[in-house]
């Protein structure tokens, strides 16, 4: 496959930033990575919202959350804080702006593919958050509704989060050819 932006990893830059103090929960069902990834998010910001409020605002629903409903529904509580929520799929620039929200002590949540925690082997697409990279060691660090930190080496999450067949389920793959899913998406908190 040949590799352009779209696929290949960026340059991590030398840069270690790590957001000190995440809360991690794991998510209550197996639907509601969405709600518990932005409950992480905005309770790290000093807001607690309850994973259920949450799911409610983000109209979650048995096979789980849409991902522009969880914009809107994580937008409201954002708010609260007085900052947006921006969902932004498949934008050349998308890490270097992950990494500014870094900088600014900003988490990210995104939606890339994993290996089902509650029905393994399945795979499944999921949020999670972005709480720091490494680019020395070109790794990036994640919040990860499971229950988990997780370190990550920036390719493979890159493939991850570029919803690469492979890692992706085979039945959510039309809705990437389709574009009503797009690589790459993240939601980024501006204020």
């Amino acid at each position: 496959m040949k590799r352009d932006w779209k696929t290949a990893p960026p340059e991590p830059g030398g840069e270690v930033i790590e957001l000190e103090n995440f809360p991690v929960f794991k998510q209550q069902t197996d639907h509601t990575c969405g709600p518990c990834a932005a409950r992480m998010v905005l309770e790290f910001l000093g807001l607690e919202v309850s994973e259920r409020q949450l799911a409610r605002r983000c109209l979650t629903h048995p096979w789980g959350t849409l991902h522009w409903t969880v914009a809107a529904g994580f937008g409201h509580y954002a708010r609260k804080l007085g900052l947006r929520v921006r969902m932004i799929g498949d934008a050349p620039d998308v890490f270097e702006r992950m990494i500014d929200n870094l900088r600014r002590g900003l988490p990210t949540m995104f939606l890339y593919a994993v290996v089902d925690h509650f029905h393994p082997p399945n795979k499944v697409m999921h949020y999670g958050v972005l709480v720091g990279v490494n680019g020395p060691d070109a790794t990036v660090t994640i919040a990860n509704p499971f229950g988990v930190i997780e370190k990550m080496d920036l390719p493979e999450w890159w493939d991850r989060f570029s919803l690469l067949p492979g890692y992706m389920p085979e039945s959510q793959l039309p809705l990437v050819r389709a574009g009503l899913v797009k690589p790459r998406t993240v939601f980024l908190l501006q204020g």
